[in-house]
């Protein structure tokens, strides 16, 4: 992160007089993840420069502001540490402020919004994702030029309360720095056209009488109507509604259910402590018998956050299970979307669908018609006389006891909260009993409930591939010594090396045909398998891709003859799709972070650490003692240019689903047997058909046997390793080819991966490389991440046995939610 202040106008003297500094010297504080440091380019000219450690920080590379080379609210407090005004230095001065990389999605009109008010001329321009590509587009970030004629003492003001605005969330509503940001800016802030919006984006407020508002009063007006003296606000959020519900005297009782955490604890820091309302952690596509007995429940702007498919589930869980008199649903009518400005498909982006309101009205009519309900339909908000409602609502009432038989396919028999969550302890054939804990199972249910495949189809979990760390000093952060010397140390003799994939790692349910797929998974019409990641959720985008892809498995395993031996009506595989990181619609984007947030990365570094390389390049040049810090900023900004290009050669090659191809590595299981724990090399004897008999659908994995008793076995390894780094594999797997335990009871891991520098890139980001981070990336070793990792496996083959057998969907679901709790937890 930079800032550069520069006085266009001045008393005589340096900047550094002014601000009573020593000019030839570099003023550094500690800060929370590094150190800000304030040093003078010229003599007119102050820079505040932030080196912060993204490990210490606990930053992802999932988010565009990784690493912190973009302005935010950290460079505002350094800012405000280490250059203050003198007292009743209050002189206007014609000034101009520079941010080389600041973070802006909303694009330049924001900030003139923001600055102009205040005196300020904005002059914006927008970095490029990737200058070497200019086909991929301009990122989010922009180089910020700010000029206008202002006092130290407001320059610093404004700085600091606006750049917190522009970090990638609010602050936390009530937190104390905000609100000290908010009092410190008070005198300007009171006038400032804009007030509202800053509000809210600092202390988390919502501007004004809007839609969301407007929303709110037709949903109070319907069940107000109702008579309802105990309500369900189901999926409350950050609990406005909730709290409105809990304020009004017509509701007895009010509770409020959200499954994310982080807005279930701001839902409930809005409620009166003692009064009406109250929040569970719950999930509305599990039976949950604590929401039994409600007059009333709302789901606001909820059904549009489920994949469709997840739909039956939901109501199963609210109309069949809980079944309150009166249920009121608000979604947004995509008619109207073509009203807005900018013609928006969809209105958030974590709207999995919006529905026209035919669509609407025939998918509330059917859930009335299962379920014993009346149903009518209304509006919330604006209407226009072409397109209906902004938002439309829909109003059930029940007119029966009992939900009609039948209502739902057996299949669909909902699977109750109590079955998954909380902690618990399950017994397993491979890892005797496995232990979940509390806060695991309920980051699972989170994730689960929001992004997971439908539980008929998840009957196995990749467990997570820990990683071979090297002995520290000992150069690369991964390397298969490690590897062997685990496996080694616990009695294992041989070991299979097997070349790691830069794609997918998924699971592939894959059915004969359709007839199969309904008598065994209770597919529904169209589903024949399914894809999905090692954390559950779907890997295509549409159902369309999805069967066009398994029509191509299906063909290369009849190929290969392994419908016949064994016979089998389906099979489950483990494997990697690829090559690289696929980018196209028909590709589920939640699988991970979006390749532009990657380039939008190194965009940012390469904007920050070049400006920073340059002004500190200045001020060496000018006798400021400031080489060392020059040469640190330096040896970052040589590290941009690999990066990028680790960025291009994953995200370039796969652009259509004719190129996808699944490196299979585990025949999983088939009906009436399981296959997972057996050795590597019975895997790739029964696969190896198939994949040479449709090459361009399987991919068959390079392998080599390696043993660990053999005085050659390290250099052997290290020398296949090498050679696959070359070749441009994103490293190796070690698999060991006999089974162990590590201790009493856990099983070892089934695999171990080494990577190399380039996957790691896209991993830890572009400065994982230097000493000083790579020492700490090593943190605690292979042990406990291996030991986790083995849990995982023991449940997912455990989940495996218990579909084979034939047992109900709740109790597989149990074993593969905690499999995904574990995985969930390893990474806290």
């Amino acid at each position: 992160m930079l800032l550069i202040l520069r006085l266009l106008e001045a008393p005589e003297g340096s900047f550094a007089d002014l601000a009573g500094f020593n000019p030839g010297a570099v003023r550094s504080v500690e800060i929370h993840g590094g150190r800000a440091h304030l040093f003078h380019p010229a003599p007119k000219t102050a820079a505040v420069m932030l080196e912060l450690d993204p490990l210490a920080v606990g930053a992802e590379l999932s988010s565009p502001r990784y690493g912190g080379y973009a302005a935010g609210g950290i460079l505002a407090t350094a800012f405000g540490l280490l250059l203050t005004a003198p007292g009743g230095d209050d002189q206007p001065r014609a000034v101009e402020a520079r941010l080389p990389v600041l973070w802006c999605p909303a694009g330049e009109a924001v900030l003139t919004r923001l600055f102009g008010p205040l005196g300020y001329a904005v002059d914006a321009a927008r970095l490029p994702l990737d200058p070497e590509r200019p086909e991929g587009g301009k990122s989010a970030f922009f180089s910020v030029r700010l000029t206008g004629r202002q006092s130290l003492a407001d320059v610093v003001s404004h700085l600091r309360v606006l750049l917190p605005l522009f970090d990638d969330r609010p602050r936390e509503v009530g937190g104390r720095e905000a609100a000290e940001l908010w009092d410190g800016g008070r005198a300007w802030l009171e006038t400032h056209p804009e007030r509202e919006l800053i509000a809210w984006r600092l202390l988390g407020r919502t501007p004004g009488q809007g839609l969301h508002d407007r929303r709110h009063d037709a949903v109070l007006a319907a069940l107000r109507e109702s008579g309802a003296r105990r309500v369900l606000d189901l999926g409350c959020g950050r609990g406005t509604l909730l709290h409105r519900l809990a304020d009004d005297a017509s509701f007895d009782e009010v509770v409020g259910v959200e499954v994310a955490r982080d807005e279930l604890a701001q839902a409930a820091a809005r409620l009166a402590p003692g009064g009406r309302g109250r929040v569970l952690h719950g999930s509305l596509v599990y039976r949950d018998r604590r929401l039994a007995g409600f007059d009333a429940a709302a789901l606001v702007e909820v059904i549009e956050h489920l994949d469709p498919p997840r739909l039956a589930a939901l109501e199963d869980a609210v109309w069949a299970a809980a079944r309150p008199e009166t249920v009121v649903v608000t979604t947004p009518n995509v008619e109207y979307n073509t009203l807005f400005p900018d013609g928006a498909r969809l209105r958030h982006p974590d709207h999995r669908f919006e529905w026209t309101r035919a669509e609407f009205r025939a998918w509330a009519e059917g859930v009335a018609a299962r379920h014993g309900y009346a149903v009518r339909f209304g509006a919330a908000g604006p209407e226009d006389e072409r397109v209906g409602p902004v938002t439309q609502m829909a109003v059930f009432e029940r007119r029966s006891p009992a939900a009609p038989a039948g209502a739902l396919p057996p299949t669909d028999a909902g699977i109750r909260l109590e079955d998954v969550a909380g902690e618990r302890t399950i017994a397993t054939r491979l890892g005797g009993a496995v232990h979940v804990v509390a806060d695991e199972a309920a980051a699972a249910l989170e994730e689960m409930s929001r992004f997971a495949v439908d539980p008929r189809w998840l009957v196995h979990l990749s467990p997570t591939l820990p990683a071979a760390v090297n002995a520290a000093g000992e150069g690369a952060l991964e390397h298969p010594r490690a590897a062997l010397a685990y496996y080694r140390e616990r009695g294992v003799e041989e070991v299979a090396l097997q070349e790691l994939d830069a794609g997918t790692r998924v699971t592939v349910v894959v059915c004969r045909d359709a007839e199969a797929a309904r008598n065994r998974f209770g597919a529904m019409e169209g589903e024949t398998g399914a894809v999905y990641s090692e954390g559950g959720r779907p890997f295509f985008a549409t159902r369309a891709a999805e069967e066009a892809f398994m029509a191509r498995v299906r063909a290369a395993l009849e190929a290969g003859g392994l419908w016949d031996e064994p016979a089998t009506g389906w099979v489950a595989l483990e494997g990697v799709i690829g090559p690289g990181v696929p980018v196209m619609r028909e590709v589920n984007p939640r699988l991970g972070p979006p390749p532009a947030v990657y380039f939008a990365v190194a965009a940012a570094a390469r904007g920050a650490l070049e400006a920073a390389e340059a002004e500190l390049a200045r001020a060496v040049a000018a006798g400021v003692d400031a080489s060392a810090l020059l040469a640190r900023t330096q040896r970052r900004a040589a590290l941009v240019a690999p990066f990028a290009a680790a960025c291009r050669r994953a995200f370039g090659s796969t652009r259509t689903p004719e190129q996808l191809r699944l490196a299979p590595v585990r025949l999983l299981a088939s009906e009436g047997a399981v296959h997972a724990d057996r050795d590597p090399r019975w895997h790739r004897d029964r696969l190896a058909p198939a994949c040479r008999a449709a090459p361009h659908t399987l991919r068959d994995l390079a392998e080599v046997v390696i043993d660990l008793t053999d005085a050659a076995a390290e250099a052997d390894a290290t020398a296949w390793w090498v050679a696959a780094l070359a070749r441009g594999d994103a490293g190796i797997v070690v698999h060991p080819l006999q089974s162990g335990r590590d201790g009493d009871s856990v099983p070892l891991a089934p695999t171990l991966q080494c990577r190399g520098d380039d996957a790691l890139r896209l991993v830890h980001g572009p400065e994982h490389v230097l000493p000083e981070q790579r020492e700490r990336l090593r943190g605690r070793g292979i042990g406990e991440d291996a030991g986790r990792a083995a849990r995982e496996w023991a449940l997912s083959v455990e989940a495996l046995e218990r579909f084979v057998r034939g047992e109900p969907v709740a109790r597989v679901h149990e074993c593969v939610f905690a499999a995904l709790a574990l995985k969930l937890g390893g990474r806290a």
